[in-house]
């Protein structure tokens, strides 16, 4: 089922109370006499000035929140301050990606689903390149195991990324407004796989003695300096790219990865 949203006339109450006053006006006014046509256009006129100062207020406050959220968020990831729920919802609320109240499917899902097999895509071949460099050594009598996990690995990581951008391709061609509200069972079900995504994935790094904190902490302020330091959103160009503001920084994971080495050899 597709749903698209309407507009909400109550932002407007300005712009409705002006064509209100104009048309009741028109409608009782006497040609003999032109005061009402005068005072509807006046009351026209005055409602769409007022209208226009409270879109400039509002748009002046929206600014300066998010200008302060994003300062906020920068300073509490590069801190130490590690929420990768927050830090992520505070990325797609500046990058204006869509957060739906309740459970449901839409291009957005499917473009996430395409990131995390491209990611786990990158994740496996570098796991295989490591297999791959391992000398054989005789007395393991693992060599063909060691192979065998290599060469499913890198097919693994071959196909993910390539079944990536055929997921891409197709949500392209979809309609903005495609959208399919989640059963109860079909909630359940994606929340269980997000969550143990989540949980396997952590354990990977921590297993791997990587200092995944850390390193989730130098590319989520990275990605937040993306932001236009202007208007606190992440600008896009005609076909939806991010544009990086001025502000913007490359994480530094050979940094992250060197001072952890110090920290664990004392």
């Amino acid at each position: 089922m597709n749903r698209y949203t309407s507009p909400d006339w109550k932002r407007y109450p300005f712009e409705i109370l002006a064509l209100t006053v104009f048309v009741l006006a028109m409608t009782v006014a006497d040609p003999d006499n032109p005061f009402l046509g005068y005072t509807a256009a006046c009351a026209l006129a005055l409602c769409f000035v007022l209208g226009i100062i409270r879109t400039w207020l509002r748009e002046d406050e929206h600014q300066q929140e998010l200008e302060r959220a994003v300062d906020d968020a920068l300073m509490n990831y590069s801190s130490g301050d590690v929420d990768i729920w927050k830090y992520q919802a505070e990325l797609m609320a500046i990058s204006g990606q869509h957060m739906p109240s309740r459970p449901t499917l839409h291009n957005g899902v499917l473009l996430y689903a395409a990131l995390n097999a491209e990611e786990l895509g990158e994740t496996f071949g570098a796991i295989a390149n490591v297999l791959k460099g391992v000398p054989y050594n005789p007395e393991w009598a693992a060599g063909s195991h060691l192979a065998s996990i290599h060469d499913a690995l890198s097919w693994l990581g071959s196909v993910s990324q390539e079944q990536a951008l055929v997921i891409r391709r197709h949500v392209a061609e979809l309609p903005p407004g495609f959208m399919v509200d989640l059963g109860k069972a079909e909630a359940v079900e994606l929340l269980d796989g997000v969550t143990d995504v989540a949980v396997v994935l952590a354990g990977l790094g921590l297993a791997a003695g990587l200092p995944v904190r850390e390193g989730y902490q130098d590319v989520g302020v990275s990605n937040l300096s993306k932001a236009n330091p202007v208007t606190g959103v992440i600008d896009k160009d005609a076909g939806g790219k991010w544009i990086k503001g001025s502000q913007y920084h490359k994480p530094n994971l050979e940094a992250v990865l060197a001072k952890h080495y110090r920290v664990a050899n004392g």
